[in-house]
């Protein structure tokens, strides 16, 4: 399994700014909750325009971040939603809420070093 965070990539994005890490830290968690509700109910109502929306996003903003897992599993649920396809994406979905709670936490250990 893919690392969770690319730390290279979060001191290159921050330069070692704790308060800038900090506030890309709690607009990723916001953003991404919401966004991950937005998924599951995309999945729920089989609306594949909704669910490569959001996915897209939530990958958009995973990246950004450096977060690696959480992108691939949204990059993954993004190509399902533009597929049309919904085989899969439940056991996906689980994944990328497991990995965004633990990409979280060791976000904010980060944040206490």
């Amino acid at each position: 399994m893919d690392p969770l965070l690319d730390f290279d990539h979060i001191e290159m994005i921050t330069d070692g700014d704790k308060s800038f890490l900090k506030q890309l830290v709690e607009i990723y968690k916001e953003d991404c909750e919401k966004r991950l509700v937005s998924i599951k109910q995309a999945i729920e109502s089989q609306n594949a325009s909704e669910l490569y929306r959001e996915a897209h996003t939530f990958k958009g903003a995973s990246s950004n971040l450096g977060a690696i897992q959480a992108t691939k599993l949204s990059a993954n649920l993004e190509s399902l939603g533009r597929d049309d396809s919904f085989d899969a994406c439940n056991s996906i979905f689980v994944k990328l809420e497991e990995s965004f709670k633990h990409t979280v936490i060791e976000l904010e250990k980060l944040l206490q070093q």
